[in-house]
């Protein structure tokens, strides 16, 4: 009898826990019908849900819209998305849905051409143990004309997994033809791979690769750009990368191509302001008085905290003749109520050039100029400026020309962080010669600063 009570038990809970997900279901689609009246780019409107003791199904309308171009305009795309959930809770999720999107309106003609008569999309999900969505993005072979060329595309796969901030997308397709026009152009194995830890403060990592390509001009295999976000306590880190492994055409052969960008020591929460108060103003097209003034003092706070950008890294190979260096920029941390940009900027950099096709006469040419120096290895050039001072190969120079230039923007620097007009004004006068600016307005302390409301 005992036993009897506890399988009772049971699945009393078991089926009470399917009904409660049913309900955080309906709660969470009514949640993003609201949030997404606050948004400038979609809508979502005409929920109807039928909720059951064990599943559900309904409907949503969702409208691709553009309120910062053309305020008020119809949406440029929109789509009717059935859905339904099964919410009996298994070992490996809390529920499945299956769902189907169809276009409506002039995008229903569009997607038939598109994909070949077929105007719907379909896929398949679960909500897993943890809470995340998850749902493959899969896509039927595309064909379609393009300025005289004909562009055809083959069926990928991918999936979107969301749960709470995080955002895990991975999309690819094994080939990509564009022919017409006297031209041919032939990509393999096209791949789009995002995850992001934070939506809302862009924290993660984000590739788009190319395995190989073919065109009449030349080839190049083992194309990628990378980026990524970190942060790093009150600081963000960014990192771009876009590299190659071999490029061949017009009798050039590049091989290991790498440019390592860089972004390092932002002020994080004046970064996580000035990107919500972009999304919520049409990329600060849109500002009230108070907007401006905190968008200001976010900027001001990013000049006064210091940062370093450039290029950290950049490599690669042309004809056998090998190149490497570096050019980083930094901002120094300020001290005190004034920015000076020509106290504050300090820069270096460095460029190697070692092979044996090197141009002989190119490179006497630079040696006697003193743009760069003989080394074990190989030509090498490198500068310095700090504290109003240059050096360029380890020789001092003359730095007239670049301190009045830092000087002359602090000009127009000042005039922005007080809130006014850039249009008339000489930013090409050191500060010694230039007018004083007033002193900018006061402005939020760093550890007061605007933040993002937590979701």
């Amino acid at each position: 009898m005992a036993a009897v009570s506890v399988v009772a038990l049971i699945g009393a809970t078991w089926v009470g826990g399917s009904v409660y997900t049913g309900k955080r279901v309906e709660a969470k689609l009514s949640r993003l019908v609201t949030e997404s009246m606050a948004s400038k780019s979609y809508r979502l409107t005409n929920l109807k849900h039928h909720g059951g003791l064990l599943g559900s199904d309904g409907s949503i309308d969702l409208s691709l819209i553009d309120e910062c171009e053309d305020p008020g305009a119809p949406p440029y795309f929109s789509a009717t998305i059935n859905y339904q959930f099964s919410n009996l809770i298994m070992p490996t999720s809390l529920t499945r849905f299956e769902w189907t999107m169809e276009p409506s309106g002039e995008a229903k003609a569009v997607f038939e051409e598109l994909f070949r008569g077929q105007a719907k999309l379909e896929g398949k999900g679960k909500v897993g143990l943890s809470g995340n969505l998850r749902s493959d993005t899969n896509l039927p072979d595309m064909k379609w004309a393009n300025s005289g060329a004909m562009v055809t595309m083959s069926s990928s796969t991918g999936f979107i997994d969301t749960n709470q901030d995080a955002l895990e997308i991975n999309w690819t397709t094994p080939r990509i033809s564009i022919r017409g026009n006297g031209e041919a152009i032939e990509a393999e194995g096209l791949g789009m791979q995002m995850d992001l830890t934070s939506v809302k403060r862009g924290l993660g990592n984000f590739s788009l690769s190319l395995d190989k390509l073919a065109a009449g001009m030349g080839s190049a295999a083992g194309m990628k750009i990378t980026s990524e976000v970190l942060a790093k306590g009150d600081r963000l880190d960014m990192r771009i990368t876009p590299s190659v492994k071999s490029i061949s055409g017009g009798g050039k052969n590049f091989k290991d191509l790498m440019i390592e960008i860089v972004i390092n020591g932002l002020h994080a929460n004046s970064i996580e302001h000035l990107l919500a108060l972009s999304q919520s103003s049409c990329n600060f097209r849109n500002l009230t008085q108070e907007e401006g003034r905190q968008m200001r003092s976010s900027v001001r706070t990013l000049l006064f905290e210091g940062f370093s950008a450039g290029i950290q890294k950049i490599g690669g190979t042309v004809d056998d003749n090998f190149l490497e260096g570096k050019l980083m920029v930094e901002l120094t941390k300020t001290v005190g109520q004034e920015f000076k940009l020509e106290e504050a900027l300090k820069s270096s950099g460095n460029l190697i050039l070692r092979g044996k096709k090197l141009d002989m006469d190119s490179k006497k040419n630079l040696v006697s100029l003193g743009f760069a120096i003989e080394s074990p290895e190989g030509l090498k050039a490198e500068f310095s400026y700090a504290d109003g001072i240059l050096k360029v190969n380890g020789k001092a120079m003359d730095a007239t020309v670049m301190t009045a230039a830092a000087a002359g923007m602090n000009n127009g620097i000042h005039a922005f962080l007080s809130g006014k007009p850039l249009v008339g004004r000489d930013m090409s006068l050191p500060a010694a010669a230039a007018p004083a600016e007033e002193a900018a307005e006061e402005i939020i302390p760093p550890a007061e600063a605007p933040k993002l409301e937590e979701s």
